[in-house]
This record gives C-alpha cells, sequence and structure tokens, in this order.
C-alpha cells in the first residue's frame, strides 16, 4: 500500500517569504485548505480508504501549537457512503460545520457533519439541499452569508453551482428546513 503525506509551507503573514515545506505523516489525499480557527487551533483534513469496507472517510489532525499534532480523528465514515474532499467552515461558539462530498456517483447530495467542541469529535451525517454536488467549497460572504460552490454532477451532465444559505442553517440537521438557494455558475 503507497502511503500518502502531507506537504505544508509556512510562511510570514505577508507571504512574501516562505520557510522549506515540513512533510506531515498524515495518511489520505485531497486535503482541504489548512484551516487556522479563531482560538489559534490549526486543522487540516483528508480522505483515505477504510480497508475493512472499501469505503471513502474523511479525517483530520489538529494542532493547537503548530508542532505537536493529535491523533487521526474520524470526520466522517459510514458503510453506506464514499465520504472525500471535506470543505470545513467555522462558525460561532467552538462549531465546525464539514460539507462532503459522496464519490458513488449516484447523484446523492452534498453531505455535511457538525462539530461542536472544534473538530475533536463530530455528529452523524446530515443531507443538505445540494443535489448530486462534487467538490464543495465553503465561505462565508462580507454580510455573513453562507456560499458554496461546487460541481454538479447528475448523470451525463456537469456544471458548477453556487449555493447560498443563512449561517442559522449551518447547523439544522433536518434538509427540508435548510434555507438556501442555488444557482448555476457555469453550464
Amino acid at each position: 500500500t503507497t502511503k500518502a503525506v502531507t506537504y505544508i509551507w509556512y510562511g510570514d503573514s505577508e507571504g512574501e517569504n516562505w520557510e522549506e515545506p515540513v512533510v506531515y505523516d498524515f495518511n489520505g489525499v485531497v486535503p482541504d485548505k489548512l484551516l487556522q480557527l479563531k482560538n489559534g487551533r490549526l486543522i487540516i483534513s483528508n480522505h483515505s480508504r477504510n480497508e475493512q469496507n472499501n469505503k471513502l472517510e474523511q479525517h483530520l489532525w489538529y494542532s493547537d501549537d503548530g508542532e505537536i499534532w493529535s491523533d487521526r480523528i474520524t470526520l466522517a465514515a459510514d458503510d453506506n457512503y464514499n465520504l472525500c474532499e471535506a470543505s470545513i467552515l467555522e462558525c460561532e461558539n467552538n462549531t465546525l460545520v464539514a460539507f462532503l462530498r459522496e464519490n458513488s456517483f449516484m447523484g446523492c447530495p452534498i453531505l455535511k457533519v457538525i462539530s461542536h467542541d472544534n473538530g475533536e469529535t463530530w455528529s452523524s451525517i446530515y443531507q443538505t439541499g445540494m443535489d448530486c454536488g462534487h467538490r464543495p467549497v465553503s465561505g462565508f460572504l462580507n454580510d455573513g452569508t453562507v456560499m458554496v460552490t461546487y460541481r454538479y454532477i447528475p448523470k451525463d451532465m456537469h456544471n458548477v453551482f453556487a449555493a447560498f444559505m443563512p449561517k442559522q442553517a449551518l447547523e439544522n440537521a433536518n434538509r427540508q428546513e435548510q434555507s438556501i438557494r442555488i444557482m448555476p455558475l457555469d453550464y
């Protein structure tokens, strides 16, 4: 089995000077962006295959000092889903929401999991209203609205969509109660 590693380059606050890359033993592929939480915690996540059930799982590691990293934490795993390509968004009150791709090409919606302790434990998996979604990338707009861009991939078609939702919808587990507006960006 080939083992993947993650390279992280640290630079100054202006992005002008960079150190040599540091290699971390975070076995997995397609890491999310290195996220620094408001409390200073660093989080990185990626996915790998579970050899027992042959499904993809999403994991993360965190560091409170930038040098000592946690053991691997399972962000999301399920016998019914191939979970990958997480985009983690920091909310308020130590809450994180991770949007996930389901990689079976069966038209599953983007899924999400929620942490209320800065990434140390995660909820069950919830559906969102973003159907057939691959490679979600989430962030906040200046007015506090959440925007998630993603590839829309139903059978034999590709498109790029943007979904907009109020931040109150982030923690809502029920798909029908998640207020969301979706529009195509490229078709």
